[in-house]
């Protein structure tokens, strides 16, 4: 508990608390000002904005965490997005790993057929027509989900390996319900569908600065509105007052506290559950990238290339450079493997691998950089549903408690989902103070 000495309480404040500086944080307080609602406050723990969308440059090169790509079905939101920062539209060019072989991402379902003829072409497609004659199997699992949607054999190629390596549990254990979330490849009949979230031929990056570049242009935009290096440690509600109290500590360990009677979180669902005082069993996954500077021109043609074996211990590798096409830095190159399936391995066992698969000799490397992600992915395990339902029933008290972005709603977003939902948002935030007759220009 804290007692009245430890706070510095600035009295009654209309201002929206906005609890996050990435994404999520950056693309409502943007909306808010578009909307002209000055009475917010962005509080971020990290010395810069940005979250998991920030970019940083090393050996003169722009990096992001983890390669990201701007692609939507959303023309209005996209064009917000082209017009906050000038972007390159590039042509899609990633590959998948399976079994040794080569293969174009997402996958095409023939090429896959032709690639493993004719023995596991012959069980794919068998195992495959005996999933549509017989689509009565109890779903229970991830497991059941693809097999009754795609047969035993795709699951046991392709699905299950993939799945284990990004959520790090075993198949049986994920959610049913994940297998509508986030799959690298769909159904047969869809293998000729372009232009959607899964198979599209193009997508869109900035044309400088990194993939961050977006998080930048929103962050300068309400830089005046942001405080960073305040980190969450309580949340008070006054019920007299309806007013939020956030307990921040700043660099100096000084307990600072602020009050709102409207709260937005983009934080962990966790983390925000802990502030309120309530615990939660959901779980999100860690991820750990690991950047190579590397003594070469270009190691690879591709912006990303998927590794679905288990052996492997990294489940894709990305090139920056390859999202970037005129790039300043002529001589070397910067690769980012993302691990999650063994989020503590050394950066010696990725060379290793990069070495074992001859996408580079050791020698080239010519420095490394490791980033940890404590909460990367939540992890649709099969108590997920129950437990997510458990946080909102807590939340379902707190009405001026609004929950923005992945990571506080526990579902996949990408960043023109996040950027829509963020202007439904604000629009809620302004009916809010509208409500209470609050002036909140």
């Amino acid at each position: 508990m804290h007692s009245n000495s430890d706070k510095q309480n600035n009295g009654q404040n209309t201002d929206i608390i906005i609890l996050g500086g990435g994404i999520a944080g950056l693309s409502i307080s943007h909306h808010l000002l578009n909307s002209g609602l000055e009475s917010f406050k962005v509080y971020e723990s990290q010395a810069q904005v940005g979250g998991l969308a920030r970019s940083f440059r090393w050996h003169g090169i722009a990096c992001d965490l983890a390669p990201h790509r701007l692609f939507s079905e959303n023309k209005a939101i996209l064009q917000e997005l082209l017009d906050l920062v000038e972007c390159n539209k590039i042509s899609r060019d990633s590959e998948i790993v399976l079994s040794g072989k080569r293969i174009s991402d997402p996958i095409n379902i023939f090429e896959l057929l032709k690639v493993n003829f004719p023995f596991h072409s012959f069980k794919l497609i068998f195992s495959y027509l005996r999933a549509k004659l017989t689509p009565d199997r109890e779903l229970q699992n991830f497991d059941d989900f693809v097999k009754n949607s795609y047969g035993d054999a795709l699951n046991d190629l392709f699905f299950k390996p993939y799945a284990e390596k990004l959520l790090g549990i075993k198949s049986h254990e994920i959610a049913a319900a994940w297998g509508t979330r986030k799959l690298r490849v769909s159904g047969f009949r869809d293998a000729i569908k372009k232009d959607t979230k899964l198979y599209f031929n193009y997508f869109y990056y900035p044309k400088s600065g990194g993939y961050g570049a977006f998080c930048q242009t929103l962050g300068e935009r309400v830089e005046h509105k942001t405080q960073t290096q305040y980190r969450l440690e309580k949340i008070n509600y006054i019920k007299a007052e309806k007013n939020y109290e956030c307990f921040f500590r700043d660099t100096d360990g000084q307990l600072i506290c602020k009050k709102s009677p409207t709260l937005v979180s983009t934080l962990p669902l966790t983390i925000l559950l802990q502030a309120l005082g309530h615990s939660s069993s959901l779980n999100y996954r860690k991820m750990r990238l690991v950047y190579l500077h590397v003594n070469l021109e270009k190691v690879m043609d591709q912006q990303w290339v998927y590794f679905i074996d288990p052996e492997t211990v990294f489940n894709r590798i990305s090139e920056f450079k390859n999202f970037y096409p005129q790039h300043a830095q002529k001589n070397t190159t910067v690769l980012c493997a993302e691990i999650t399936s063994n989020p503590d391995c050394s950066s010696d066992e990725v060379v290793d691998e990069l070495v074992r698969l001859d996408i580079l000799k050791a020698a080239d490397v010519l420095d490394i950089k490791i980033i940890d992600i404590p909460n990367a992915y939540p992890v649709f395990d099969q108590q997920y549903e129950e437990n997510l339902a458990s946080a909102k029933s807590i939340l379902d008290q707190h009405p001026s408690l609004i929950l923005l972005g992945r990571q506080a709603e526990f579902i996949h977003q990408d960043i023109d989902e996040i950027y829509a939902a963020a202007k439904d948002t604000a629009k809620k935030c302004v009916s809010i103070f509208e409500s209470h007759g609050i002036d909140h220009t």
